[in-house]
């Protein structure tokens, strides 16, 4: 499989973020879980994960999301026969962490694989990430909200990972 090539991700999935606490005057920080499929590929391979994030972001009055940082887990999805991707063995994960940010209004992050097992094993690398669309699971609500938000999520991104 790769091994330092110019690798492409996206995923789509929900997020729940939970009740705020005050950080200052203007920002709050909350506790968020995502569930996703994850899908890293090139041009002639591709593997899909079953994605599980968590972390915390902090949330400023006007809704805006200036930085936040988690863990994560991607549990690859065997593709059987077909080549559909529809359960998953628990051997073959991929563990790290995230950092997002917002750069010139846009959000941003980076995904950072610090380990893997099975047929991951040994395997590190990094994503920078996007969040090309994301919105309220419920299209009234508010994101400066203090009880808390069911969220949708789409992220795309590039990278490289090593073995």
């Amino acid at each position: 499989m790769w091994n330092g090539e110019l690798l492409k991700v996206d995923a789509g999935g929900s997020a729940r973020w939970g009740r705020h606490v005050p950080v200052n005057e203007v920002e709050r920080t909350f506790c968020y879980e995502a569930d996703s499929v994850f899908r890293i590929y090139s041009d002639t391979e591709r593997a899909y994960f079953r994605a599980f994030f968590a972390g915390m972001d902090v949330i400023t009055e006007a809704g805006d999301v200036p930085r936040g940082h988690g863990q994560f887990r991607l549990t690859e999805l065997d593709a059987g026969g077909d080549g559909q991707g529809r359960n998953s063995n628990g051997k073959d994960e991929l563990f790290g962490t995230m950092e997002w940010r917002e750069v010139d209004g846009r959000d941003t992050g980076v995904i950072t694989v610090e380990r893997g097992t099975g047929r991951w094993d040994g395997t590190t690398g990094t994503f920078n990430v996007w969040f090309p669309a994301f919105c309220a699971f419920d299209p009234a609500a508010s994101y400066n909200v203090t009880d808390p938000l069911d969220t949708l999520f789409f992220i795309e991104g590039t990278g490289h990972l090593n073995r």
